[in-house]
């Protein structure tokens, strides 16, 4: 006969098939971590509750989605009329883990809840994460100047095949349903036609919109080190029983501290070691900073309370959400008799059949991957109608 906790690690795998279900607690067991004062209740959660869940965390990777294109908006303001990066790229990612850990700091010292003790292995968890995200945040910069924004936002989310396959080796060892191999199928083929689009397109400087062999190269290593990092950040969220505010305390600190050492050495080889950090600032630079601390934090606790694919489609929602924003600028500028284009709104992409085919493939992906889940939802929803129907008792018959 199986054990209790078999019965509990088997039901939280099936949910995981159908449900955002927070799976802190099967990771946990399955390394000998303590369980979480919560997991008696997350293990008992009936059925029909999935419903409000779904809808929280569907929320929730909508809100991250606003903060991930508030920061890619931000960053195209910050750029010169050329186009160009003026700012020290390595001080806007040191001031934005700066802004972060200010923000876990305070929330950890304000918070009620208990301080658990931080030993030397639940920090290592975090450092192979912390790692990966000084390369990528620090290189995001070089791949925006070499790819058009507009096409590596859907080209990014190649990443999803990456995590899925990573998903499947231990410590995860977490296969894909059908629907969700469906899903990520859909978004390979809007990402594949997207980069199809552009060949031999440029922007109105004359530059490549795909960045050419190069900027392909360096998108492409990014994409496998930008997996491996929301995986292994991940795990390190999910089998340390810490509250997310003391989990990022050890995260940012980590990231404060690689990244002045980046810094440094950067300015040291560039000859510019007495130049201040905040060389080229402008208004938009420090919105940069903001927007990319908010939404840092933001997929730190999508990382923890859902998982890394959500954050892969919070990244497609949040294009869509671009893509929105600069059609309706195009109507708003238009009502305005100013002289613009859809090509120049929507980053001096070609807007082409291709292009538009694989925004609508990227869009529905979302929906085929997560058809699961919403089908489970929905059932459960309908299910807990019908049991509170059985409960109501019959009016009595007016005599």
């Amino acid at each position: 006969m199986p054990r209790s906790g078999e019965l509990e690690a088997g039901s939280k795998d099936e949910l995981e098939t159908v449900a955002l279900v927070d799976d802190a607690d099967a990771v946990r067991q399955r390394h000998g971590a303590p369980r979480s004062p919560t997991a008696a209740r997350k293990t008992t959660t009936s059925a029909p509750s999935s419903a409000a869940e779904v809808t929280r965390k569907a929320l929730f990777v909508g809100l991250a989605a606003l903060l991930i294109c508030s920061s890619g908006l931000c960053i195209r303001e910050a750029e010169d009329d050329e186009g160009n990066i003026t700012y020290a790229a390595t001080s806007v990612t040191l001031f934005s883990e700066m802004l972060k850990l200010s923000l876990a700091l305070v929330i950890t010292l304000t918070s009620d809840a208990p301080r658990q003790k931080i030993d030397a292995r639940t920090a290592a968890y975090f450092l192979p994460g912390a790692v990966g995200y000084l390369a990528v945040n620090n290189v995001r910069y070089f791949m925006l100047e070499q790819v058009n924004p507009g096409l590596m936002a859907i080209v990014w989310n190649l990443k999803i095949c990456v995590i899925g396959l990573l998903y499947a080796l231990p410590p995860f060892r977490r296969a894909f349903t059908r629907f969700q191999w469906a899903g990520a199928g859909l978004l390979v083929v809007g990402s594949t036609l997207a980069e199809v689009s552009q060949w031999g397109a440029t922007d109105e400087f004359g530059q490549s919109n795909t960045g050419g062999a190069l900027g392909l190269e360096v998108v492409a290593g990014a994409l496998v080190l930008t997996s491996a990092s929301a995986v292994a950040t991940e795990y390190a969220y999910k089998v340390t029983d810490l509250p997310l505010s003391r989990q990022n305390v050890i995260l940012y600190t980590y990231g404060c501290l690689l990244n002045l050492l980046t810094a440094l050495v950067w300015r040291s080889l560039e000859g510019q070691s007495s130049v201040p950090f905040t060389r080229g600032f402008t208004a938009w630079t420090w919105a940069v900073v903001a927007a990319q601390a908010a939404s840092g934090y933001a997929i730190g606790a999508l990382l923890k309370y859902v998982d890394a694919i959500g954050q892969v489609f919070a990244d497609v929602i949040a294009m869509l959400i671009t893509v929105a924003f600069r059609v309706v600028a195009i109507v708003f500028m238009s009502y305005l008799m100013t002289q613009v284009t859809v090509s120049t709104l929507l980053f001096d992409l070609d807007m082409n059949f291709l292009y538009a085919v694989a925004l609508l493939l990227s869009a529905a992906s979302l929906g085929v991957y997560y058809s699961d889940l919403i089908t489970t939802a929905l059932e459960a929803r309908r299910a807990a109608r019908a049991r509170q129907i059985e409960l109501v008792p019959p009016k009595a018959d007016a005599c």
